[in-house]
Parts: structure tokens; sequence; C-alpha cells
């Protein structure tokens, strides 16, 4: 054989081997083989279209052409000068076959290195299966650090797992643990069927990413140094089965995690909610949560104002698990109980702590959890409801009765506005209210509501939505017409109009301050009924 074209790429790797019989048969390339022709199928075509066969041929990035030359060709001479340039040009030999030697033995000497090398991989790939299945399954388990030390053997190269800021989380080599970025990286493709993505970054040394998406959704990076062995298909089939490996651990891991949140959560709930109905159920409690029946604590529950208006259920669950995750890095060894609209903590309180201390740290505490969720789409307002101090596990059912009270009252607008301009809300400072608190009836909350309020309630106006704010705002402004009319953004006229008719339709006497006293403690109470009767399903 001789070489006619295309030196320069004699090192171009094969991937198969096709013979061209007629034109069309471009069409069916994939690209890295070596064709075999000896022009018969362009016998007749003119110079035009025979370029526009050499071009269809450079679009598939053939490896090298063989051509055998001896058979009646139009144009001969011309079609394999362009051949010629075609392959110089791009760097693709052009052999020169003698015409007794048959395309058949070329092509079986080609492809019985192609299937060797295919044998190799197979036995390759099974050979790091069993190993990662037998680490994976023995009876104490493959940890993550087991393997990706077995990997790190197999591609002679360190490896990491880091997530998607590109912290550390495991490594094979304490050299190699610090991840940094992975600036402008280039997709590869590993040349295998596979579901994860792989980019290189050049530089010294280089680095490879590969991303892996784990069954709980979170996505980790698998990074490899190529320190000592470049980075082969070999490597990539240890890496695949490295990946299954990583995933099946990481769910194992993750549901183990799962099934202790669950049952540290259960376990929690049984004491927030006083259902320790026996001393071994106390004192199992205290073993599995750490809480001692000496320490004081107090509970805290924290929501989001508009969490209850929002009808999607997921975007429910989403928020709150956020918020428990971000009070779980906040306090680390916390102890949080969670349902799918709030999130309580046990904290435990110094015994030297004063309440005006408590109420420093807490406000300093506030602003650096309201902080984590800056930058949302659409941020949903925090707040927080305190229970009072108690000792001893079997007491913290009290203080959650009342952190749940004092975060449903700052959760009610006209409430949290009458006590304080926080966002979170003592339920030591709701004062008279803690009484009303704990009616549960809304029927009975309702014989608070003065009989004149409740005609306005009541009554059929068009304007009635408009009165009951205009009457709302004019108490809170201390009856301050003026003011009243600013805040609502109204003429004083309008405000005073609509100040005569709320008169015409209740009979307030705005000149008695026991009335004015029941009138604001009546719209709150109101608002308050509404809320019971809508956490019990009951329509209005």
């Amino acid at each position: 054989m001789e070489i006619l074209a295309g030196q320069l790429g004699l090192g171009n790797s094969i991937r198969g081997v096709t013979i061209i019989e007629a034109p069309d048969i471009v069409k069916f390339i994939e690209g890295g083989e070596l064709l075999l022709t000896g022009l018969y199928a362009f016998k007749t075509c003119s110079i035009d279209e025979f370029e526009k066969y050499i071009a269809a041929l450079h679009e598939k990035a053939v490896s090298a052409v063989f051509l055998k030359l001896g058979r009646e060709v139009d144009l001969a001479d011309a079609k394999v000068k362009l051949l010629k340039d075609y392959c110089d040009h791009f760097q693709i030999p052009l052999v020169n076959v003698p015409f007794n030697v048959s395309f058949q033995v070329i092509m079986s000497l080609v492809m019985e290195n192609l299937f060797n090398e295919e044998v190799t991989r197979l036995k390759y790939y099974k050979t790091t299966n069993d190993n990662f299945c037998a680490l994976s399954l023995s009876p104490e388990g493959g940890s993550i650090e087991q393997i990706l030390g077995m990997l790190e053997k197999l591609i002679r190269n360190p490896v990491a797992i880091c997530d998607q800021r590109y912290h550390c989380l495991y490594y094979s080599n304490a050299e190699y643990q610090d991840a940094g970025d992975f600036p402008n990286p280039t997709l590869l493709n590993p040349k295998i069927i596979s579901r994860n993505l792989y980019y290189m970054q050049p530089g010294e040394p280089n680095r490879y990413r590969i991303d892996m998406k784990l069954a709980s959704g979170q996505e980790l990076f698998l990074l490899v140094w190529e320190v000592q062995s470049s980075f082969s298909s070999l490597d990539i089939i240890a890496i695949e089965n490295a990946l299954v490996a990583l995933q099946y651990e990481f769910s194992r891991q993750f549901s183990i995690f799962e099934l202790e949140q669950k049952f540290q959560n259960d376990l929690i709930e049984s004491v927030l909610t006083g259902r320790l109905s026996s001393r071994d159920e106390l004192e199992r409690s205290r073993v599995f949560t750490g809480l001692s029946p000496e320490s004081s604590y107090r509970v805290v529950c924290f929501s989001f104002s508009k969490l209850k208006d929002s009808g999607d259920f997921n975007e429910r669950v989403f928020q709150i698990n956020l918020l428990k995750d971000y009070l779980a890095k906040l306090i680390p060894n916390g102890q949080l109980h969670y349902t799918l609209d709030r999130v309580a903590w046990i904290q435990p309180v110094a015994p030297e702590q004063n309440l005006i201390q408590y109420r420093a740290w807490f406000q300093d505490f506030y602003k650096e959890l309201s902080n984590c969720f800056t930058g949302s789409d659409e941020p949903l307002s925090l707040v927080a409801g305190i229970g009072r101090v108690v000792q001893g596990i079997s007491a913290l059912q009290y203080s959650y009765e009342e952190a749940e009270d004092a975060l449903a009252a700052i959760s009610l607008e006209r409430v949290a506005r009458s006590i304080t301009d926080q966002d979170w809300l003592l339920f030591s400072d709701l004062g008279i209210f803690k009484l009303i608190c704990k009616i549960d009836n809304s029927e009975d909350l309702m014989e608070f509501v003065p009989e004149s309020l409740l005609l306005l309630y009541n009554s059929d106006n068009k304007q009635k939505d408009e009165l009951i704010q205009t009457l709302d705002c004019y108490l809170a402004n201390q009856l301050n017409l003026s003011q009243t009319a600013k805040d609502m953004f109204i003429h004083y006229k309008t405000a005073m109009y609509r100040l005569n008719r709320i008169k015409e339709i209740t009979g307030i006497d705005f000149d008695n301050a026991n009335e004015i006293l029941s009138l604001r403690i009546g719209m709150i109470v109101y608002q308050m009924a509404q809320w019971r009767s809508e956490e019990l399903g009951i329509e209005e």
C-alpha cells in the first residue's frame, strides 16, 4: 500500500469501517470510520457532484480513506486530485490499495482490532462493576470514602466530591480537597451511553468534572485531577460504575437520615403536645432528645404570614423545609419540630438571662434568620411566636401552646398592629388577649364583639368593607380624622362621610371611652373568631 495524502493524520482513531458502494452511503456514516472505495460508486457523476460528496464526507469527520484504482471511472484523475487535496487539507490519510487486495481482508483486520478493543472494555466494565458492587453490598456497606479510594486506585488519579459551590465534601487525597471554582469548562463526549455530563478544565493539572444527580434531587460534582496518568476511556468506564455505587450509598444514607428525622420529629411532637402517658415514655424521650428535666426552655414557633394564603401545597412544603434547613444551620444542635405550616424550636434558656436581654438577643437572631430569605422572587414575611420559660421536658407543652397562640396572634394583622410593631411576639405581651387565645370556639369569641360592631359587619351596605377599614384606621389613629384620611389616601370629607355612615348603621358613641375600648377589642376578637373558623373548616 502507498500513502497518497494526509500523512499527518496517521494517528487518527478508527471507530468503524465502511465500504462505499453507493454515493448515498455517506448518509449512514456516524463518524470516525475508515472508508474503502474504488470510486466506482462515483463512476458517472460530474466533478461538481463529486465535490458535494466530499463536502458531505467532511461533515461526517471520517478517519481515513482507502482507495483502490483500476476500474473505469469518468474523470478519474480529476476526482483523485480532489480527494488528495481534501485529505491533505484535513489531515485524513489517503491510502492506495493494490487492485488485487480484497476490501474484505482489510475490513476483517480492522474489525478484529475494533472488536478486541470492545471486548477489553466489556471485560474492564465487568471487573470494575463487580468490585464496586462487592463494596456496596458488603455487610458493613461501602462508605463514600471507600468508594472514592477504590476509584482513585483504578484511574490512578485523585478524586473528590463537592457541592455546587465547589465546597469539598469527600476526597480520596487530602492534597486535593480544595476544589476551587471551575470556570469555562469544555463539555466532553464520553463516547459511551451515560446520563452524566463530563466537563474538562485545562490547567496544571487538567481537571475533569462529572455531574452527578442523586435520588433526593440534590446535584453534586465528582472531580478528577489528571496528575499521574492521562484521562482515558477506561477511566470513564470505572467512573460510571463508581457513580452508580456513590448514588446507591448516598440514597442509603439519605433514607437513614430521613427515617431518623421522622423518628425525632414524632418524638418531639409527643413531648410538645403532652402525649407522654407514662414515666417510661418520658424517660425514653429524654434520652433520645437530650432534653433535661432540670433545664429551662422556651418554645419558639416560626412561620410565614402569607403561608396560609398559598394554595400551592408543594410551595408551602418547600418554604417550610427551607425554613427548617436555615434554622438547622443557625442552631446546628437545636431541637426542631416541623409541620406543614410551622417550625417549632425548643430553645434552652440561661437562668441568668432576663427578659430585656432575651428580647435584644432574639431581635438579632430574627434578623439573621430573615436575611436568609432575601433575594427570593416572592419573599414571605417571616413571623415568630414565643412561649414562656418552663422547667423540664414535661412542662414544654405549656410553652408550646403559648408559642402557637402568639404565632396565631402575630399572623393576624389587627392583633399584631395593636400589640407590637415587630414581626415576632412573646405570648406574655398579649395582655388581655391571652385569655381570649384560650377560647377555641369561634361562637364563644363572638360574645366579646359589641352589638354595634356586629351591625356593621352584618350590614348589606355595598360600602361595608370600606366602612370597616375606615373604622379600623380611625380607632388606630386615636379618633384623629385628619390622620385617618391621610393614611387611607382619601379626602377629609370622604372620611367624614364614611364616619357618619358608620354612626347611622351602628349608633356608636365615639365620645364614650368605654365603648371605644370595646370596639378596639371587638375588631381584634372578630378577626380571631374568623381565624378559628377557618382552622376548623367552618364557613361563616
